[in-house]
């Protein structure tokens, strides 16, 4: 039996049985997005009131270890120092999710034992699980890139922020399949992938307050601890 046996036809009906839940985030995210971008676009209009807010931030820690820098003194800078971090943890929880539902709770419930009497690789469901979030997270990512270019950001930062919040779902996913792996509860699987969705936030929010600021008074080069972090 190959390891892939049966992956598709499970990959089929995770997504069924998914494809509302699913649906409801990914369009929740964006419409997130779309009103954090749209609020940071019309309170900050000009490139000075911009240049004050995002100084404002630069210089605080509390708001650099909560949200973050403005990655540049631009609409779509600020507007991105306003949501990125929030997108991804939502990515995040929706991909942590979706994995150990598929995995770890349909072996808690008697899904996994009663489909694994046919025809199905061992390692079909997990695979199954990762193929879907990791479907859900690229079409995350195209619908956040889209609501940017909407509001008539570049075109290439709105790709790279679009990529980078499914990219961070994608990690998350993978956290996620080890978690479940290591657990045989639901709530324990989560709860770890969960608490390292929360270790990561921390270190990103530390890495961020520790940053340099750079010579234009707003920006942040961030310290080490930020790279350790899928949303650093």
């Amino acid at each position: 039996m190959s390891t892939l046996t049966g992956t598709w036809r499970l990959t089929l009906v995770a997504l069924r049985r998914d494809r509302v839940k699913l649906l409801v985030w990914i369009v929740g995210i964006a419409l997130i997005t779309l009103g954090m971008a749209s609020t940071m676009l019309s309170e900050y209009p000009t490139a000075a009131e911009r240049q004050i807010a995002a100084t404002l931030i630069a210089n605080s820690p509390g708001l650099l270890i909560i949200r973050g820098a403005a990655p540049a003194i631009s609409p779509g800078g600020l507007a991105l120092s306003e949501g990125t971090v929030f997108w991804g943890i939502f990515a995040a929880l929706m991909s942590i999710l979706a994995v150990i539902r598929h995995t770890r709770q349909n072996e808690e419930t008697g899904r996994a034992e009663l489909v694994g009497s046919g025809v199905v690789s061992r390692y079909a469901g997990l695979i199954a699980a990762l193929i879907v979030a990791v479907a859900a997270n690229i079409l995350l990512a195209g619908l956040v890139s889209l609501v940017l270019i909407a509001k008539n950001l570049p075109l290439e930062g709105s790709l790279a922020a679009g990529i980078g919040i499914g990219a961070v779902g994608i990690a998350y996913a993978a956290i996620a399949a080890v978690a479940a792996q290591m657990f045989e509860s639901t709530r324990t699987a989560s709860g770890l992938a969960v608490s390292i969705l929360g270790v990561t936030y921390l270190l990103r929010g530390v890495g961020d307050a520790l940053g340099t600021v750079r010579a234009d008074g707003a920006t942040i080069s961030s310290a080490w601890p930020s790279w350790l972090s899928p949303i650093g």
